[in-house]
């Protein structure tokens, strides 16, 4: 027999054993709120039961982060989209005027922020949202008008 290892000797020497911690830690529960298994670490350091468990608590976390951040922006692109749609449907009757409760049937925020604008020829604020604009026309809040950028 040759001084060489077979593979069952190779498998069965310390060729591949990992080195094993005698540390034992006490059982904790996981950190991912959806999980919440109670779990044994093998190191101080583990807090989530498996790795898979540490990823969905991540793209859960950046998930909630990312609608947070990006609502207002998300609302406001809506609101360019309704007021595209609008503008398209009153060019076409050579108007531009449009009432509030039709942009609030279609589901218009006027909460959102928008930059807003001096109107030089009337010196009235256009709330724009993108490329489109509001101009308030009426006191009492009830017809605008829509202009949008070149």
């Amino acid at each position: 027999m040759s001084g060489k290892c077979n593979v069952f000797c190779y498998l069965s020497k310390k060729h591949f054993m990992r080195r094993i911690s005698n540390r034992r830690y006490s059982p904790i529960t996981c950190s991912n709120p959806a999980c919440g298994i109670e779990f044994v670490p093998h190191d101080r350091r583990q807090i989530y039961c498996e790795q898979q468990c540490r990823i969905n608590f991540n793209n859960d976390k950046r998930h909630e982060e990312n609608n947070s951040r990006f609502s207002d922006e998300k609302q406001s692109r809506l609101n360019r989209k309704i007021l595209a749609a609008a503008w398209e449907k009153l060019i076409n009757q050579k108007e531009k005027l449009v009432a509030r409760i039709n942009l609030e049937w279609d589901k218009f925020n006027f909460q959102t922020q928008a930059s807003i604008k001096k109107n030089l020829k009337t010196g009235r604020n256009i709330l724009w949202y993108h490329d489109y604009g509001l101009e308030l026309i009426d006191p009492a809040g009830n017809l605008f008008e829509i202009h949008k950028k070149p």
